[in-house]
């Protein structure tokens, strides 16, 4: 029998040989322009990057740091814990001059991801609403970092300050990449939630020529793909494109048929362990909610099913919590001070820590992608075997019209849900979940095992 995906496939191989054409294109040019050394400049990444991180960066990471050193558009996708960020990195230890502009999505992620970069000497900052200061803009305008890490608000907007910096000549000139990070919130929420992520081509105008634009996630299906690459301006014929896939082989996959919607919360009762009274820490956890008020509620009653010494390693982050408060939370939670959090999607890309064992969504997401994208917050770590529960409410199995429905007719459930994430939840008989998830995000052949954090 023949393989039904082997034209997808087909179109994998083909579309990989072309972006290699096109980075020894770029390589060829570059040669000629400056004298650049694919394979010195190569080398010295590797070895800086072993000096600073500890790290040997992969193949595939040094091929994106190319395209950011030589301006060629890319477009990255990899599950994560892949090493996306040790990629941005990678052409500062050769290039000192140029500035990075990370556009990230949460202030958390934009200070744990500046960090990072300044325990591998390259200065960073995370820039919002509660870091901009005169010092801070006088040191941006002076070159005093290397990496800038900013939501699309400050990047658009007129009125703010970093935007008119971007237009000034002599700051313009430093840019030497733009990294959209997390780039499935073009589409997830440009429509709606954060409207400035559609607002980036704007930034796109005020660049120079050859300067690379690369677009990186864990889940961009196709359609989403398309849609961030015509915000951005990126010729899909004349840019680098990488899909290692998103399959995260550590993680085991399960769906829980709750007994009922938003007040079941009995459905949640599997997360105590039953020893839990001789326990002095539960294992690390995040329950994700979409709804803030459900997930405090959720927490009270949580609380109130483990013994007491354990209740304060049970905790809230979301968007109405004050900025210190979702601060210091994280931090307990990053530093096993807190092992539980019950979150919205404030925590979803946030919470890049290694040893999380356990991911839950409860009730149905809006998409396929938003699940992927949660669940794989756990098992971060290759050492660890990790789970991803949804929880499923009683209204997305029941049917319309089931008595009166004729033969043939579509089936209509009282809770629609993305096809892609119906599908999932209850795929053919004989259809493996992963095989569902494969041909949704367009994932080639080889399956993604799970990578180790050192490599982020």
């Amino acid at each position: 029998m023949s393989d039904p995906n082997a034209r997808r496939f087909t179109a994998h191989e083909e579309r990989l040989a072309h972006s290699y054409a096109l980075l020894r294109d770029a390589r060829d040019r570059a040669r000629k322009e400056s004298k650049y050394d694919s394979a010195a400049t190569r080398q010295k990444m590797t070895e800086a990057c072993k000096v600073k991180t500890g790290l040997t960066p992969r193949d595939e990471q040094l091929d994106i740091a190319e395209c950011l050193l030589l301006g060629l558009d890319a477009t990255l996708i990899a599950g994560t814990g892949w090493g996306k960020t040790l990629a941005f990195a990678l052409p500062s230890f050769v290039e000192t001059r140029k500035v990075t502009i990370i556009i990230s999505p949460l202030n958390v992620l934009e200070v744990d991801q500046a960090a990072r970069f300044c325990s591998w000497d390259l200065p960073a900052i995370g820039l919002n609403g509660n870091t901009y200061t005169d010092s801070v803009h006088k040191e941006i305008a002076a070159g005093a970092y290397r990496f800038i890490i900013v939501g699309p608000e400050l990047c658009v907007d007129a009125d703010s300050r970093f935007r008119p910096l971007l237009s000034t000549p002599a700051f313009n000139k430093k840019v030497g990449a733009v990294i959209v990070d997390e780039a499935h919130c073009i589409t997830q929420w440009g429509t709606g939630f954060r409207p400035k992520y559609a607002d980036l081509d704007t930034l796109r105008a005020l660049l120079r020529i050859r300067v690379s634009v690369l677009l990186a996630s864990a889940t961009m299906p196709p359609v989403s793909l398309a849609q961030a690459r015509r915000t951005m301006h990126i010729d899909s014929d004349d840019s680098f494109h990488l899909n290692l896939g998103n399959d995260r082989a550590n993680i085991s996959w399960e769906v829980r048929h709750m007994q009922g919607g938003k007040r079941d919360l009995q459905s949640l009762q599997f997360i105590v362990p039953p020893d839990a009274a001789q326990l002095s820490r539960f294992p690390r956890t995040i329950v994700f909610f979409d709804d803030i008020f459900l997930s405090m509620r959720a927490l009270r009653w949580f609380r109130a099913q483990v013994p007491e010494h354990l209740r304060a390693r049970v905790q809230c982050y979301h968007a109405r919590r004050g900025q210190l408060g979702k601060d210091i939370t994280f931090e307990e939670f990053r530093t096993g001070r807190v092992d539980i959090l019950f979150a919205t999607e404030s925590a979803g890309m946030g919470c890049d820590i290694p040893d999380i064992e356990l991911t839950v969504q409860f009730m149905a997401p809006e998409s396929l992608s938003i699940w992927f994208q949660r669940a794989g917050r756990a098992g971060r770590s290759a050492d660890i075997q990790a789970r991803a529960v949804l929880l499923i409410q009683p209204s997305v199995f029941h049917e319309k019209g089931k008595a009166t429905r004729k033969a043939g007719e579509p089936i209509e459930y009282v809770k629609e849900l993305e096809p892609g994430l119906r599908m999932w939840v209850a795929p053919p008989p004989g259809t493996c979940r992963r095989d569902v998830a494969d041909e949704y995000f367009d994932n080639p052949r080889r399956r993604q095992g799970a990578y180790e954090l050192e490599h982020l």
